[in-house]
């Protein structure tokens, strides 16, 4: 394992450790921890925000950290759970990386990601990254329809 491969595991244990206390995560009603068989593949669960068409959801997701790479670049990020969302492939459970990409650096960390993910649910962009142009479109063209596809996604798959 290289140096940077050992400090990548390093700061990801320190980072686990820390989100274990961190009570606003807990009240926001979002968890994370690495898998039981790999630091740089966690498990995280995000309960869907209040007053969002996506609140009580329990949304499943993963994230893969590069050993190389990580805290120098943000992990890869998918959510298990389907959701109907511009931001988010509703095939793939992937999210548009330029959501976690741009801005990023090295002293951001997980609490970061987790935090924009929730964002994300808080506040879907119809404009600037759409990875669903079809959803993005509905949302800003009839977002009582979108809303209501959300819900209906809501109770299939994430309740």
């Amino acid at each position: 394992m290289s140096s940077g491969g050992a400090a990548a595991l390093k700061r990801l244990k320190v980072e686990a450790a820390k989100l274990q206390e961190d009570d606003e995560l807990d009240e926001l009603g979002v968890s994370a921890e690495p898998s039981e068989e790999d630091v740089l593949v966690w498990d995280v669960t995000i309960i869907g925000p209040d007053d969002t068409p996506y609140e009580g959801a329990v949304f499943n997701v993963t994230l893969t950290f590069a050993e190389g790479d990580y805290p120098y670049k943000p992990p890869k990020v998918i959510f298990q759970t389907k959701v109907y969302h511009p931001n988010i492939s509703s095939t793939t459970g992937e999210i548009c990386q330029a959501l976690l990409s741009d801005g990023w650096d090295p002293k951001k960390g997980v609490r970061d990601v987790l935090l924009t993910l929730l964002s994300i649910l808080k506040n879907p962009d119809a404009d600037n990254t759409p990875i669903e142009a079809e959803i993005g479109r509905e949302m800003k063209e009839d977002k009582d329809a979108f809303e209501e596809k959300v819900r209906d996604w809501v109770r299939k798959y994430a309740c």
